[in-house]
């Protein structure tokens, strides 16, 4: 079975290539052998045992600790890049995690040391496929979309010069680091994204599309690629004439196996190209089916999986039962996120409970704490001592919902120390989405609960008068009157609060409510866990 996992996130502007991938996928190798994860999802996917494969798709967020971690429960990990080169040097010093490497650029595929194939991207037939409509049907003559790189303004003003009386559809956005739009162009144009699908749609109701690529460098040195991106076989199956501006650097032979389509390489050319088209509708038409057929038979994301598969000899079937659990070499480790422990100046109860489950437990469990206080994180020994610090800004605890600097740290602490299971005994002085990241890192994780900190961020359960009210505590409507009363928080703002910790408590595989009893960890839940995430952590360890 395959894991198709987008590292650059599935839910942005770009989660269609995600969806096309995986409805490929599905038409490819069968509905049921195919399975879609995220950070949140891929630890518990690997430590099911049933797949074989992963495909992780983009590169360019890639979480490599998580991938390290899950490695061991994959016979064949597939890398297929999509901003090549622009992300080369990033991507090459990713690759050693991968048997194989896919890159979306061909003058890449040398720098992966022998893993390395070019595989351009490729168009979906559920998503990008259109009926070609006739010069009678069409809306427009001209459309461009595309963020306005300073190559792309000075074509784009010559086109509009050249064609006065045309009917343009424009889609220029631009960004920060872009200067404003010319008055010609921004006259014309829509200057905000707009949906893929309506960038498909308005391709398809137009004579010409436009494709110009990008000269621009965000990453490095590199400005240009070397060959076409998904857009041009998107348009291709979009129903339209495609008319390219490419630069010389731009082999010829990489547009050739799409018929149809119009390559010019500069900017007269273009203009010319538009023109020759304009006034032949029956030739643009034509042109129109012609690249259509070409991406029907051999560009969509089928075709490209099938090469992937080819290559890379991969089992593509599921697992009909899970891998055995290999014996353990070393003790489990466990981290305790909590507010304080004994070794801390200022304590309660809570730190005797954790210390007397370090003490019983010590001989198969190795301890950490993870701690908050001020600027700093910690990361310590069950016996105090200081194993990790780092710099963090201090924040308003009792409000933070998710910190940025403190889920970077934890995220590292985790993976560097191949932390098995995360026991959660207080969020206090901590950002409340530390459960979150801890399964997104592939571990188990316990949510001790202890007080009422959970449900409303003033835990103690004390009145505007310092006093305790049974009947002030009986509902979370009635705390948040209390705290309406105590510290003029206004009514909807617990409420905000209560939804987070819903959502993070979906990631906690077991809630433990004021236990006391290391016997309840010692033989069911700290084994149970254990034993899920094994693959994933890749137990056994040195």
């Amino acid at each position: 079975m395959a894991v198709i996992y987008n590292t650059n996130y599935t839910h942005n502007p770009n989660a269609y290539l995600t969806l096309g991938v995986e409805r490929a996928a599905r038409n490819l190798f069968g509905k049921d052998q195919v399975v879609v994860a995220d950070n949140m999802s891929l630890g518990q996917v690997a430590a099911s045992g049933e797949h074989d494969t992963l495909i992780c798709i983009d590169g360019q967020r890639i979480n490599t600790q998580l991938l390290r971690r899950v490695r061991p429960a994959f016979r064949t990990m597939i890398l297929w890049t999509f901003e090549d080169p622009f992300m080369r040097d990033f991507n090459v010093d990713n690759a050693s995690l991968f048997d194989f490497v896919f890159t979306n650029d061909p003058s890449c595929a040398s720098y992966y040391l022998g893993k390395g194939h070019y595989l351009p991207l490729a168009a979906s037939q559920s998503i990008h496929e259109r009926k070609i409509k006739t010069s009678a049907e069409l809306d427009y003559d001209i459309f461009f979309a595309g963020t306005m790189w300073p190559n792309r303004v000075a074509t784009l003003r010559h086109v509009i010069a050249a064609f006065p009386d045309a009917r343009l559809k424009l889609i220029c956005p631009g960004n920060e680091y872009l200067p404003p739009l010319p008055d010609d162009i921004a006259a014309l144009a829509i200057q905000r994204p707009v949906s893929h699908e309506a960038f498909i749609d308005f391709a398809n109701a137009s004579a010409i599309t436009l494709t110009m690529f990008r000269d621009y460098a965000s990453h490095g040195d590199i400005s240009q690629a070397t060959a076409p991106g998904p857009r041009y076989y998107e348009l291709a199956l979009a129903g339209t004439a495609q008319v390219v501006e490419a630069p010389e650097i731009m082999d010829a032979r990489y547009f050739e196996d799409v018929s149809g389509v119009a390559l010019a390489r500069d900017m007269k050319g273009v203009v010319d190209a538009i023109a020759r088209l304009l006034s032949d509708p029956q030739a643009r038409e034509d042109a129109a089916h012609r690249a259509q057929k070409s991406v029907l038979e051999h560009h969509l994301y089928e075709n490209r999986l099938r090469r992937i598969a080819e290559i890379s000899g991969a089992d593509f079937g599921r697992r009909q039962q899970s891998l055995s659990r290999p014996p353990r070499r070393r003790r489990l480790r466990i981290l305790m996120c909590t507010h304080s422990t004994i070794h801390e100046q200022a304590w309660g109860g809570v730190e005797v409970y954790q210390q007397t489950l370090c003490a019983l437990l010590g001989r198969e469990i190795e301890f950490f704490y993870w701690l908050r206080r001020g600027v700093h994180c910690r990361l310590t020994s069950a016996s105090g001592q200081e194993l990790e610090r780092y710099d963090v800004p201090e924040v308003g605890w009792m409000d933070a919902m998710c910190d940025g600097a403190e889920e970077m740290a934890f995220s590292n602490a985790i993976s560097q120390y191949n932390i098995d299971i995360v026991h959660f005994q207080h969020l206090g002085h901590h950002a409340l989405s530390l459960p979150i990241i801890a399964k997104a890192c592939g571990t188990g994780v316990v949510f001790s609960a202890h007080d009422f900190w959970l449900v409303s961020s003033r835990y103690n359960l004390l009145n505007h008068e310092l006093r305790y009210n049974e009947g002030e505590v009986m509902s979370v409507v009635a705390q948040d009157v209390v705290l309406k009363a105590a510290e003029n928080i206004e009514y909807g703002c617990e409420e905000t609060r209560r939804a987070f910790v819903s959502k993070m408590l979906h990631s906690v595989d077991a809630i433990l409510f004021g236990t006391r009893h290391s016997h309840d960890l010692t033989h069911t839940v700290y084994p149970i866990l254990d034993q899920k995430q094994s693959l994933t952590l890749g137990i056994p360890s040195p």
